[in-house]
C-alpha cells in the first residue's frame, strides 16, 4: 500500500529537474555500489541531466529487470550522436510480450502480480522533463532492452539552459 500510494504522489506531481553536467562514471559509480552484479560499462560522456532522477530511472529499470527473473544485466553510455547520450539497460528476462512496447508506459498497465504499473509511466515522463525519452524493445538475449536518450552536456563555448527546481505548492 505504501508503494503504491509513493508511486501515485510521484506520478501526480509534476517534475523539476535540475540539469547540470553529471559525468557518466557518477552515476555508474553510484549504480555500482548498489547492484555490484550488474555490469556497468565505462565511457567518458557527460550528460546534462538531473542526476538523481537519472539514478532514479536507472534503478526503477533495474529492478525490473531482476523482477523479470533475469541473471544478467547490463548497463552501457554511449554517444547517440545530434547532442545525445543514450543508456541502454539491456537483460535476459523474460522479456516484454511482442506488441506492448508502447503500452508498458501506460500508467497502470503492469504484467506483474503485485506491480502498481506507474514505474515506466514514472521513468518516461523524468526522462522527457530533462529533454529526453525512453523506450522498450526486445533484447538480443530474449529479455528486454530500455533505451534511455538523454542531451549531452555541449562543448565548451556552448550555451546550455539550466534549470532549477521549483517548489510550488
Amino acid at each position: 500500500l505504501e508503494r503504491l500510494v509513493n508511486d501515485l504522489l510521484a506520478y501526480g506531481r509534476p517534475p523539476h529537474p535540475y540539469r547540470r553536467a553529471v559525468a557518466w562514471q557518477e552515476i555508474a559509480s553510484a549504480l555500482a555500489s548498489e547492484w555490484p552484479d550488474v555490469s556497468i560499462g565505462e565511457a567518458g560522456l557527460t550528460l546534462a541531466a538531473d542526476p538523481d532522477l537519472v539514478r532514479e530511472i536507472l534503478l526503477n529499470l533495474l529492478r525490473n529487470a531482476r523482477e523479470a527473473s533475469a541473471t544478467e544485466i547490463g548497463v552501457r553510455c554511449r554517444d547517440a550522436g545530434q547532442g545525445s547520450v543514450e543508456i541502454e539497460v539491456e537483460d535476459n528476462g523474460t522479456g516484454l510480450p511482442e506488441g506492448l512496447s508502447e503500452r508498458a508506459f501506460q500508467p497502470f498497465f503492469t504484467t506483474k502480480a503485485f506491480g502498481t504499473g506507474l514505474g515506466l509511466a514514472i521513468s518516461r515522463r523524468l526522462a522527457r522533463a530533462m529533454g529526453g525519452d525512453l523506450a522498450l524493445e526486445a533484447g538480443k538475449s530474449g529479455g528486454t532492452r530500455a533505451h534511455l536518450r538523454l542531451p549531452a552536456w555541449p562543448a565548451s563555448g556552448t550555451a546550455v539552459p539550466i534549470t532549477c527546481r521549483s517548489e510550488k505548492h
